[in-house]
């Protein structure tokens, strides 16, 4: 944007005025117009733009013998503006139809890969029948050949888990969007027994691009014991499942599962010549695998791939007797050097500066961000906590806040900037301030814009009151400084106002709705992911209108007012 204006200018300062003197004829030379529909179409712009003019001209007489009631009016608009925000919501990035949707699915834990597979074939059967948009399924299930845990779709992978990832077809090519076909999705699914848990993601290539890819709530519980955090947890997802706005509640660690665990005696080791690594590695090799030779036939090379057979690695005392090979030659069982035993554990452990961590999530339906987190820490400020246990939140919520702040600074940076440009071009402390009292009516607008249409107010429709700074100004900027040269000519202050005001009325209209049907088409888009920057058009077009008007009469009255009382007492005083 700041390229393509400083191109603007620069052709505005050269190219324009050249191709004018070359394209643009002399009064003298214009012939009247003959065609009779043109001549009708002409007469009756001319005679639009003069009732306009006639009527603003008598709204500045008017503002202008009612100086304290435009104010106090202006006044009033401004906080009801402010008002509406509590009731516009708040989001970090707009959802948006990507054509594409992913689905995490948990069975009970201890569940066999098979089993999984069977949940996953029912699925399968009911997307191909019951939703001909989609057109690509891929689905990946259980643990990888290493045996690693490893991430899929921001969830943990195991052999009771399963991932969707579903692509449809353009949006324009489709009856339903892709968060009505989750949610129907979503009741398809509750259906199902044996489903511990499940969650439908709608996020997007423009939330990968953004950094929304984490859940729209992520809710903390820090602090050093596991247990009194799980139960907090539960507490809290309890309560979420209830909360009106929030759907696929769910516990990032998931419910403890059965597992097997060797504890292995410290002394008989030793006195077997074994230590950890090498128990650690048999285990391994016997569970996971090992690439214990290579066949070759015919230029082709497989690997020839040992493990236990899968009915012994269930077996306690098949695990028991297992060889270990020990640094002196010999080899020792399992149940020699240490015992099996079977507990529940959790999946996965998380932490965050060096804490354990717990995080409850959740997905949004029906209300905004804003609203649902505000209920969830109202919740949260009332529930005891144990000795060096906090509650955070994390995810979107958290990016929304930082996000939030650092467009609050970048603001307040760009209205300085803007206020000290203005104050060196005008070499006036007072012009450039009356000139920033249109920069809160943008946000008038802004507040407006969004209220009317049914957005809510996010980190794009931010950065378009970020924008506004510099745009609303150039309106008041041509009506102050066109004031100051009239009144420089002997004119007196009133008639200078109103002089002013009609005579450049028309090219700030023109460079209004120039700037509002440009915009127009990034407000009402439609395509595929267009939901992300529609925020962006309308608080611009919301912003820049509201401002607009209101600056064709606040601007020139407060011009008057600071003109007789500061700059007067002013000259006074020299």
């Amino acid at each position: 944007v700041t390229v393509m204006i400083l191109v603007s200018l620069l052709a505005a300062l050269t190219l324009i005025p050249m191709m004018s003197s070359k394209l643009l004829k002399s009064k003298k030379e214009e012939k009247p117009i003959t065609n009779p529909l043109l001549k009708k179409i002409d007469s009756s712009l001319a005679k639009f733009f003069d009732s306009v003019d006639n009527f603003y001209k008598r709204t500045l007489e008017w503002a202008l013998g009612h100086k304290k009631s435009v104010v106090f009016t202006a006044l009033i608009i401004f906080v009801l503006s402010i008002a509406l925000i509590p009731m516009l919501g708040t989001e970090f990035i707009p959802r948006s139809d990507s054509s594409q949707f992913q689905i995490f699915l948990e069975i009970e834990p201890g569940k066999r890969l098979e089993e999984t597979l069977d949940y996953v074939q029912n699925i399968e059967k009911i997307i191909k029948e019951d939703f001909p948009e989609v057109v690509f399924v891929s689905v990946r299930s259980g643990v990888n050949d290493a045996g690693f845990s490893s991430i899929l779709f921001g969830q943990n992978e195991g052999a009771n888990i399963s991932g969707f990832q579903i692509r449809t077809s353009k949006l324009k090519e489709r009856d339903r969007t892709v968060f009505e076909m989750a949610d129907a999705l979503r009741e398809r699914l509750k259906s199902f027994v044996g489903i511990k848990s499940f969650s439908v993601n709608t996020a997007g290539t423009a939330a990968f691009l953004t950094g929304a890819t984490g859940a729209p709530i992520e809710v903390d519980i820090v602090g050093p014991d596991l247990e009194e955090s799980y139960k907090i947890a539960n507490q809290l997802k309890d309560y979420m499942t209830q909360l009106n706005g929030t759907r696929d509640v769910r516990i990032d660690i998931g419910d403890p599962r059965p597992e097997l665990q060797l504890v292995l005696d410290r002394e008989k080791l030793a006195l077997a010549g074994l230590n950890t690594s090498l128990v650690g590695n048999t285990l391994r090799n016997n569970y996971f695998g090992i690439v214990a030779s290579k066949y070759r036939e015919l230029g082709d090379e497989y690997d020839i791939f040992v493990s236990l057979p899968p009915e012994k690695k269930s077996s306690i005392a098949e695990i028991e007797n297992l060889p270990v090979k020990t640094l002196l030659g010999t080899t020792v069982r399992l149940k020699d050097v240490g015992k099996i035993i079977q507990e529940y554990s959790p999946p996965t452990i998380k932490r965050k500066e060096q804490e354990r961590v717990i995080g409850v999530l959740s997905d949004i339906s029906g209300r905004s961000l804003g609203e649902v987190a505000a209920d969830i820490r109202n919740f949260v400020s009332g529930i005891e906590l144990p000795p060096n246990t906090t509650i955070e939140f994390a995810g979107q919520v958290e990016q929304q806040t930082d996000a939030f702040k650092d467009l609050l600074l970048l603001l307040a940076l760009s209205i300085v900037l803007v206020y000290m440009v203005m104050a060196a071009q005008f070499e006036s402390l007072l012009d450039p301030f009356i000139i920033m009292f249109s920069v809160p009516f943008a946000f008038s607008g802004v507040f407006i814009g969004l209220f009317v249409t049914g957005t809510t107010f996010s980190v794009i429709a931010f950065l378009g009151s970020v924008i506004l700074v510099g745009i609303v100004v150039k309106n008041a900027i041509v009506l102050v400084d066109f004031t100051n040269i009239t009144r420089a000519r002997g004119v007196d202050l009133r008639e200078a106002i109103i002089y002013s005001g009609r005579n450049r009325l028309r090219p700030v209209l023109m460079t209004t709705f120039t700037t509002l049907l440009g915009l127009i088409p990034l407000a009402v888009s439609a395509g595929d992911g267009s939901e992300v920057w529609r925020p962006l058009g309308i608080s611009t077009i919301g912003g820049l209108f509201f401002s607009t008007l209101i600056t064709l009469v606040l601007v020139p009255v407060l011009y008057s007012v600071f003109e007789t009382r500061f700059k007067k007492k002013k000259k006074e005083i020299d």
